[in-house]
């Protein structure tokens, strides 16, 4: 399946010009969540962020269009930034993990982690961090497939909103 999905599937760095496939794609994840309505970013926001840096997001292309004259089509993404640890340093934070319902299965999420893997590496950065629902099993499944370490003692803990 893996060989299926590097040659149909093209990784690259998102641009400016991909924030609106990248927010459909967010979207996408948050209806699976159940949580489409939390969603408040806008395409103007995202682009001023990316620009600045203050993420980095890894797409997923279907080129099987390409030959045909067609362009790519966003199929996935792995979305994260750095974060710092008083432990160990710097470390990377993975936001998003998505791929498309459809294209699951054909190892498109192996190779989006392979390369956060490689850019946390190459940001000399001492972990890689991600949160998963709980009702997620298919996911927990995958991470535990990739020798994740999953640390039940420690809560996801945050302020927003009028809190904030």
């Amino acid at each position: 399946a893996r060989a299926m999905a590097e040659n149909r599937v093209r990784l690259r760095w998102a641009q400016e010009e991909d924030v609106g496939s990248i927010l459909e794609l967010v979207r996408e994840l948050a209806e699976f969540e159940k949580e489409l309505n939390s969603v408040t970013l806008t395409e103007e926001k995202m682009k001023v962020d990316l620009k600045e840096r203050h993420f980095v997001c890894i797409l997923a292309e279907d080129t099987s269009q390409e030959e045909s004259g067609g362009d790519p089509c966003a199929i996935g993404m792995a979305l994260c930034h750095t974060r710092y640890s008083t432990w160990d340093g710097l470390c990377m934070h993975l936001e998003d993990l998505y791929v498309k319902p459809e294209h699951r299965g054909k190892g498109i999420g192996r190779l989006l982690i392979e390369a956060c893997v490689k850019y946390t590496n190459d940001l000399k950065c001492k972990r890689l961090c991600w949160e998963v629902l709980d009702w997620n099993t298919r996911a927990i499944d995958f991470y535990k497939g990739l020798g994740s370490e999953f640390k039940e003692a420690w809560r996801c803990v945050r302020l927003s909103g009028s809190s904030l």
